[in-house]
């Protein structure tokens, strides 16, 4: 069960306890309406998106104030800087998991897909703190990543937008396996692209409101 105990922050899920505050994450993109629904409209887009990603990195800034979602018009040239950071830092990811995935390809015993499977995971586990720690510190690599990320506080945040980011997936597979019930698989699939972007930007807004709130070390 998960609850508010105190002002402090602390928060409780079972037995264990941290100091990020889960309920107003997950509140968050809500308390500026008109702030969510620009970023939701962005994340339809290709390419265009990366401001929406770069917007919700921006959000973290303020998360252990709890303050208001950032104004749009007010540094929108650092939303596209951020996002682009981000478009960066993924496409190396990618190259990485890519060169593995072509060594499993060639060769008979597929050995190299458990360590691109295992390195997926740890650059999936410490990216968005160092994009959190990009904002916060104005700059790659200046905090101790290791041991922030290795923290109570980003582990649970970090299982949890999983979680969510999982469910709010579904919604949009569901929603489509609908309309093609319904119609058929073109509608289907451009319901996929209409309902992701605005589902995928109240996750990462919920992920980074709750990353924004981990100690960097």
């Amino acid at each position: 069960m998960l609850t508010e105990k105190n002002k402090n922050v602390n928060c409780k899920i079972g037995l264990v306890e941290f100091m990020i505050d889960i309920i107003w994450a997950f509140k968050r993109p809500f308390t500026d309406i008109k702030s969510l629904i620009i970023g939701m409209l962005i994340n339809i887009f290709p390419l265009i998106n990366i401001v929406a990603m770069g917007y919700s990195m921006s959000s973290s800034k303020n998360a252990t104030l709890k303050g208001k979602l950032p104004e749009w018009g007010h540094n929108f040239f650092e939303y596209v800087k951020n996002g682009l950071v981000c478009l960066l830092l993924s496409i190396g990811v990618f190259i990485v998991l890519f060169v593995f995935f072509v060594l499993s390809m060639m060769g008979d015993n597929g050995i190299f897909i458990i360590p691109g499977i295992i390195i997926g995971i740890i650059a999936l586990f410490f990216l968005p703190l160092e994009l959190t720690s990009y904002v916060k510190r104005k700059g790659i690599g200046k905090s101790d990543l290791f041991h922030s990320a290795l923290s109570k506080d980003y582990i649970i945040s970090w299982i949890l937008w999983i979680i969510y980011t999982i469910v709010l997936l579904l919604i949009v597979v569901g929603i489509s396996i609908l309309v093609e019930l319904a119609t058929d698989k073109t509608m289907a699939g451009i319901s996929i692209e209409i309902l992701a972007g605005p589902l995928t930007f109240i996750g990462l807004l919920t992920g980074f409101a709750m990353f924004g709130q981990v100690k960097l070390k």
